[in-house]
């Protein structure tokens, strides 16, 4: 349902202002509402349920329309990583590429994880020296 059909034309100006500066005051005036009580009046706007609708239908499409752009732009953005893996200058460029190709693509490697095993004592292994056992 179209919202700005049920709107007055100052309502829909007002949303409209109101979407792009984010202060309720400022677009009530420009919209055409009196100065002197534009703060109350841009209140009693944002709580009308159709004025909420229809900047609720701006805020949905401006979401949609950044949602392509980065969409598009990530597009972009891994076939030239992947050009870079396969047609990169040197081989430090084609590894760090591939690199970041795995770890974007779940296949991060694991962090070097620190072991330290403290033992006194000597350690015995299971087999005899020849020689040793010769002299």
């Amino acid at each position: 349902m179209d919202s700005t059909m049920v709107l007055s034309d100052k309502q829909k100006k007002f949303v409209e202002i109101y979407f792009e500066l984010n202060n309720g005051t400022k677009a009530a005036i420009m919209a055409g509402y009196g100065e002197k009580g534009a703060h109350a009046e841009a209140s009693r706007q944002l709580k009308n349920v159709k004025v909420r609708g229809y900047l609720e239908e701006l805020q949905k499409e401006r979401r949609v329309r950044i949602q392509n752009r980065l969409a598009t732009i990530a597009e972009k953005a891994v076939e030239m990583l992947f050009d870079l893996a396969v047609n990169g200058e040197s081989e430090n460029v084609r590894l760090s590429a591939i690199k970041d190709i795995l770890d974007r693509s779940g296949y991060k490697a694991t962090d070097k994880i620190e072991q330290k095993n403290e033992h006194s004592g000597k350690i015995t292994f299971g087999f005899i020296d020849p020689a040793a056992v010769d002299s």
